[in-house]
This record gives structure tokens, sequence and C-alpha cells, in this order.
């Protein structure tokens, strides 16, 4: 197997974006990659890398059952157990499982979709906080610098939680915008618990200070009266 033939661009894009700035290193530096199988079809213009998928380097680890590039569409998909874990310069990193994934050069967008398990993602954060998400798919877009999340979207960080049919993340802003029918969040610490509805709901990842906007409804409970 020639190593050089060998491109999982479109893992590596999905956590170059996801919560972080653009980084402009060169992953393949340095790098391991491993498969059982590795086929060339060049009428149908496809490599298809098959058993035991495995890409390592010191910023980069991914997996998958089988992997085919498309190379006239420049179109990549990985299937089955995919995992995904980026690390990066500061100290954080963002680790995802999923079903299935595909990438598009040419688009720079990528997608990620799991059944009947969600997509998961954990991204730790440099203050040691870890804020875990899970969606039926996740769309990452280069160009917006945002990663939309959809159907039974969630979002956790620390005690807090927040559900919804869609969820939104801004890179620039740091914001979870989580919308969709009845979107409700929860909380708890030592005194108080927390749920409340409302149209919208924001949670941000840096501060996760949670917004609701429109139709707010919800209630607190002080923990030490119920006693």
């Amino acid at each position: 197997m020639k190593l050089k033939k060998f491109n999982f661009l479109f893992f590596i894009f999905l956590f170059s974006l996801s919560l972080h700035s653009k980084d402009k290193d060169d992953f393949l530096a340095g790098s391991v990659v491993k498969s059982e199988r590795w086929e060339i079809n060049r009428d149908a213009q496809t490599e298809i890398f098959q058993g035991s998928v495995s890409f390592r380097n010191a910023l980069y680890e991914l997996k998958a059952d089988k992997a085919v590039f498309y190379r006239e569409k420049k179109l990549w998909e990985a299937e089955g157990s995919v995992y995904c874990l980026r690390k990066f310069e500061d100290g954080t990193s963002v680790e995802s499982y999923c079903d299935k994934s595909t990438y598009s050069q040419n688009m720079e967008k990528a997608k990620m979709e799991s059944s009947p398990k969600r997509v998961k993602s954990i991204y730790f954060l440099k203050d040691g906080r870890k804020i875990i998400t899970y969606s039926r798919s996740l769309l990452a877009d280069n160009y917006s610098q945002t990663v939309i999340f959809e159907n039974e979207f969630e979002v956790i960080s620390g005690s807090s939680s927040v559900y919804g049919e869609k969820g939104i993340f801004n890179s620039a802003t740091g914001d979870f915008l989580i919308k969709g029918a009845n979107p409700s969040a929860f909380g708890e610490n030592e005194k108080y618990k927390l749920f409340m509805e409302a149209d919208s709901i924001t949670l941000n990842r840096d501060t996760s200070v949670i917004k609701a906007e429109n139709k707010v409804r919800g209630y607190i409970i002080n923990k030490v009266m119920e006693k």
C-alpha cells in the first residue's frame, strides 16, 4: 500500500472548523496510515480502502471500517464505526463518533450521520471543561464557519443541557443556537434546579451562559427549601 495515495482530508476538515479557527498545518506530515485492503478503479475514478482503516499523526487520529475517494468529484465517504480525534496546539481537542461521514473538497462541506445512535462529539476546552453534542446529523461549512446539527440535537456543558430539533454553532461568536419545536434547557447545582422553554435558546461555548428569547417559560426550584 502506497501511503502517498492516502488522503483523509474530509475527516480533518470537521475538526479544523468545529469550535476553532482555521488551522493551516500540514496534517500529512509524519503520519501513519493503515488499512487491510486498498483498491483503485481507474475507470470509475475511485480509490477504496477497507478493513481497519486508520490514520494517525501528532495532531490527528482517524478510524473507520471503509473509506472511498471519488477522484473526479473530489468527494470522500467513510462508513462503519467512524472515530475522529483532532488535537490543537492550544491544548484543546475534539473527538467524534458516527456511522457515516462525507466531505466535498470542492464545496468545503462535511457531513456526519448516525442511526439509530446519534452523532456524538466531545470538545475538550483549555480550562478542563467538556462540551458534548448529540444529533442525528451534522453539517460543517468551512466558508461560513458554522456547524449545523439536525434532529434530536442536544448540547451538554457541565450540569446544563439544552435540547431542540436543530442547533447551529457559530465559530466566530462561540454560540450554539438551539431552535425548532419547543427548545428546552435544564440545569442544576447544589442549590437550584432550573428548567425553561423558549422559541430559541443560546448556549455559549466559552462562558456556558444560557440565554432564552421569545415566549420564555419555566421554573427554578430551591433544593434547600425542598428538604
